[in-house]
């Protein structure tokens, strides 16, 4: 069922009143904004249905750890749970703040797999990303949208009488034309309805129903401004300094006022239905409806605008008190406090990374303005390992570098657990090469002698190094750097700690198969594999660290001659076209290990392809180390292996209509020339393609990209 309307349309009254007189067994799922991580709401919709289906209790574990097997284990686990239940229903609410794909392909699995008699149903504000067209044609979708949801005249009726007085709605024909008017005013909007019976109250219809107008805006701001007046004064001055909470409960109100007994006042509030709405069963948390809120904001910065700061403040320190670090950075930067938020925000997106929630991370960094960023370094820093390692930032990471590489760092303390903040830096920087291969190296090194505890930090720290030495052509000196983080447990508090451990014996592969060490490649390899057996692959967030292991790998296969190493090399290719982030380092060894392999594969116009992409790269990264250089000799096999005397602009007319199979006297008279003189180009061209009929000659034309296929 899809229950899709405007805000204040009574879809989740409606629901809830579908809901209380079910017989199926019924969870409700309401989300917010954190939920557009794909892996939060993922968690949520797994305990949600645990409420009513019992879902695995190794499911649930799983989805805890930072890097949860997805494919694997928990999503065909929640598929099968949900197959196997009996009838129930899932109610999913506010979806419409959900916006991320990957987050709405968990909910169309559960839609996938519902069983007979069971139901999904999705209460938004917009229709979501679903395949509602063929739910349509199946028949398997029921819509109930505004109009549905919109008051007739007997409901509109209802209502007044319920909420108002017998003079504000009067009797008979005058009842009816009352109604008549109020939703020709309101057009049955269930929120308009209701603020208007509130201010009926005590008055003749003549009195209040000319001041009914039938914008939205103006009904709520009029009506909601004359209820809110009619409040005690200090349960006034409640309603506007908690305005500046998205969620209300007594601890939080009590802190943020300075007032005991927030909990009956919330308790009254609701009692009383001055627009809170309650977010459990326990009458422990509420919400002000969003026009209310807006309201009483407005009304707090124009009476009191000193006080905002002082609220704003109060309700971070609450906040942070008690480990809600993104509401606390919020208010603090609405108290226009961005120095308090400093340590705070680095060491909550490092934490967020750390248990990748990239996305997260990515909108926290969002609530600073540029200026904001850049005029704290530790801010700055922080932003740019966020925009490393979310999808879809390539151009404000190059733009971020830039920036960056324009700062000055000094080595300050840092709240993630590196030496310092410029340790940090240089660790980012190094990773990124935009400035070439020696600042790579020099900033790789230099973080290195920084970062002189053991841990996380310096293993990142030393495998830059390694990298950047094996880039330089120093694989001795790099192979004995990744060797020794190897014997060690290393990565281990960052996020895909597994992959991160994979990655070493890949290097170790590739520098093996490089010095011609076949068997040592194949088991670092298959120890790669072992600790990401799935090497990235099956991870939706492309990312550089796998690339290694997907390298390793094909040079492997196209040594033992495995038939899948072109289809393999073409899955890289994929992948590193979506991957997150793109340093030229990454683009040149993969690109140029492509056309190595695709070139021993005798696949040269694929090897021409990734060569020419390599020397791209190569343009605008000139110190590019060992791979520049090999892209160079790449470039140089494939020119003497495409053919030893080129093929002359006479010969090529005559094999642009070889495929036509015209025979020597209709290519002669097709290009104006004796048969003579095509004989003696087709001589020629046979000669030189070393082929010794016209159907070899053709294909051997097409895979030098002589000729389109």
């Amino acid at each position: 069922m899809l229950v899709s309307a405007p805000a204040g349309s009574g879809k989740t009254v409606t629901l809830t009143q579908w809901l209380r007189a079910e017989s199926r067994p019924g969870v409700w799922l309401r989300l917010d904004g954190n939920d557009n991580d794909p892996l939060v709401l993922l968690r949520c919709l797994a305990v949600a249905l645990d409420q009513v289906l019992g879902v695995e209790p190794e499911i649930l574990e799983l989805l805890q750890l930072r890097s949860p097997p997805l494919v694997e284990r928990v999503l065909p686990g929640l598929a099968a749970t949900v197959a196997g239940a009996r009838p129930f229903v899932l109610v999913i609410d506010d979806a419409q703040l959900v916006q991320k794909q990957e987050a709405w392909a968990y909910l169309e699995l559960v839609l996938e797999n519902l069983p007979e008699g069971a139901q999904l149903v999705v209460a938004t504000r917009s229709d979501p990303p679903l395949p509602l067209g063929r739910l349509r044609g199946r028949g398997e979708l029921l819509e109930v949208r505004f109009a549905e949801l919109a008051f007739d005249d007997d409901e509109a009726l209802e209502l007044l009488r319920l909420q108002a007085a017998g003079e504000a709605v009067g009797g008979g024909g005058a009842a009816r034309d009352t109604v008549a008017a109020l939703l020709a005013a309101t057009e049955g909007w269930a929120t308009g309805l209701y603020l208007a019976s509130q201010t009926a109250r005590g008055r003749a219809p003549d009195e209040w129903l000319p001041e009914v107008r039938g914008d939205q805006r103006a009904i709520a701001g009029y009506l909601l401004g004359e209820v809110l007046e009619r409040q005690p004064a200090e349960l006034q001055r409640f309603l506007l300094e908690t305005a500046i909470l998205d969620e209300l409960t007594a601890p939080l109100c009590a802190a943020v006022t300075g007032r005991a007994g927030a909990g009956a006042v919330l308790a009254r509030l609701a009692r009383e239905n001055l627009f809170v709405s309650a977010l459990d069963d326990r009458d422990e948390r509420y919400r002000y409806h969003h026009l209310f809120a807006d309201l009483l904001h407005s009304r707090l910065e124009r009476l009191g605008p000193d006080r905002l700061p002082q609220l704003h403040r109060r309700a971070a320190a609450w906040f942070e008190t008690h480990g809600e670090a993104v509401p606390a950075i919020r208010h603090y930067l609405a108290a226009g406090d961005v120095a308090a938020t400093v340590a705070l925000a680095e060491a909550t997106v490092d934490t967020m990374l750390n248990n990748n929630l990239a996305e997260s991370a990515r909108r926290l960094v969002r609530l600073y303005t540029e200026e904001q960023l850049l005029t704290h370094p530790a801010l700055a820093i922080t932003a740019g390992w966020v925009y490393a390692s979310v999808p879809e930032t390539r151009v404000e990471e190059l733009r971020w570098w830039r920036l960056m590489a324009e700062l000055d760092f000094e080595d300050g303390p840092s709240a993630t657990g590196a030496a310092s903040l410029r340790s940090s830096w240089l660790i980012l920087m190094s990773g990124n090469g935009t400035q070439g291969l020696g600042q790579m190296l020099r900033a790789a090194q230099e973080a290195l002698r920084l970062e002189t505890a053991p841990g996380d930090w310096r293993d990142v720290a030393k495998d830059g190094v390694a990298w950047c030495q094996y880039l330089s052509g120093s694989p001795e000196q790099a192979e004995r750097m990744w060797r020794e983080l190897s014997r060690g447990t290393t990565f281990a508090g960052m996020a895909l700690a597994h992959e991160w451990n994979a990655g070493t014996p890949a290097q170790l592969a590739l520098i093996a198969a490089d010095a011609g060490r076949w068997d040592e490649a194949g088991e670092l390899v298959a120890e790669a594999e072992r600790l990401c057996p799935r090497m990235g692959l099956d991870v939706t967030m492309h990312h550089s660290i796998f690339l290694t292991m997907l390298l390793a790998h094909l040079r492997l296969m196209s040594h033992q001659g495995d038939a899948g190493t072109i289809g393999f090399a073409q899955v890289i290719d994929d992948y590193v076209k979506d991957m997150v982030r793109n340093p030229p380092g990454d683009l040149l060894e993969s690109y140029v290990l492509l056309g190595e392999v695709t070139l021993e594969q005798g696949e040269l116009v694929a090897a021409r392809g990734w060569c020419d992409r390599a020397l791209k790269v190569l343009a605008g990264w000139p110190d590019a180390g060992m791979f520049g250089r090999r892209a160079k000799q790449l470039n140089d096999a494939l020119d003497r292996r495409v053919m030893a005397e080129p093929i002359t602009p006479a010969e090529q007319r005559v094999l642009e209509l070889l495929p036509t199979h015209l025979t020597v006297a209709g290519l002669a008279d097709r290009l104006f020339l004796s048969q003579g003189t095509v004989k003696a180009h087709l001589r020629a061209i046979y000669r030189k393609l070393e082929a010794t009929k016209r159907d070899e000659a053709v294909a051997r034309a097409r895979e030098l990209g002589l000729l389109k296929r």
